[in-house]
């Protein structure tokens, strides 16, 4: 009886974990950049529960006697789809590539491009970091400029009004090991392996890379995730009420 209580606890407290998952996708489903995560949810082999407490390693005593648990929560960095903004210092990543930013003496990846000047610094929109160079320094523009150019591979443009070359800079576009980056909020991420030029990330003007998230599919994840936990509940709730009686029975 116990062990059944123990075993829904477990469902119950997984499934939550995973509503609070699902809820943070869909409240990012609009956020320029968006990564979803994923509740990566593991089932224990169950075997006879007497048994259980015959090995001596607690960690496989654990494992031993089934259920379920949090594996990992991980994100899934596939490319989404690509918003025109009409902006022309917006830019959207096809590919596994990132734009770095800095705040303060700490950098970070991400994959919103969608940006603005502040006092001629070239900087995201949403958090106001600036965006850095293939060399490591902010984006300064000349305040003469009046048309900006970013081809493929990320090389700035600048024209003034009479149609001359004033300003070239490159964006630095790198990859990494997206195993190892740290989500840190507001669609940045901090890196923790070795990054490396990208030269196979197409750098599209004019565009905004859309949030990863399906609302309606993270939805239905969200109703899905919503019942088991109830079930499992329930479950508690019956056990509770036969162990009482039980209890009753014997003490009566």
């Amino acid at each position: 009886m116990l062990y059944g209580l123990y075993l829904s606890a477990q469902g119950a407290d997984v499934q939550s974990l995973r509503q609070d998952v699902l809820a943070n996708n869909i409240a990012n489903s609009s956020t320029t950049g968006f990564k979803r995560d994923q509740a990566i949810i593991q089932g224990h082999p169950s075997v006879d529960f007497q048994k259980s407490f015959e090995a001596a390693d607690p960690t496989q005593r654990a494992r031993q006697t089934g259920g379920v648990s949090l594996a990992q929560i991980t994100t899934d960095f596939r490319t989404a789809s690509m918003l025109n903004s009409g902006r022309q210092y917006d830019v959207a990543l096809k590919g596994s590539g990132f734009l770095q930013v800095r705040d303060g003496d700490q950098e970070f990846l991400t994959r919103n491009g969608r940006m603005k000047l502040n006092d001629g610094t070239l900087v995201m929109e949403d958090t106001g970091l600036p965006i850095l160079s293939d060399a490591g320094a902010n984006i300064e523009i000349p305040i003469n400029v009046t048309r900006m150019e970013i081809n493929k591979t990320g090389q700035m443009s600048g024209y003034d009004s009479a149609g001359n070359l004033v300003f070239n800079n490159q964006l630095a576009v790198v990859n990494t090991d997206t195993s190892k980056l740290e989500k840190v909020g507001l669609s940045l991420f901090r890196p923790h392996a070795e990054l490396d030029r990208d030269f196979g990330t197409e750098v599209r003007q004019g565009a905004v890379e859309a949030s990863g998230c399906n609302p309606i599919k993270e939805m239905t994840s969200m109703i899905e995730a919503g019942h088991s936990f109830e079930a499992n509940i329930t479950m508690i709730r019956m056990q509770d009420e036969s162990l009482g009686r039980l209890l009753q029975s014997v003490g009566g």
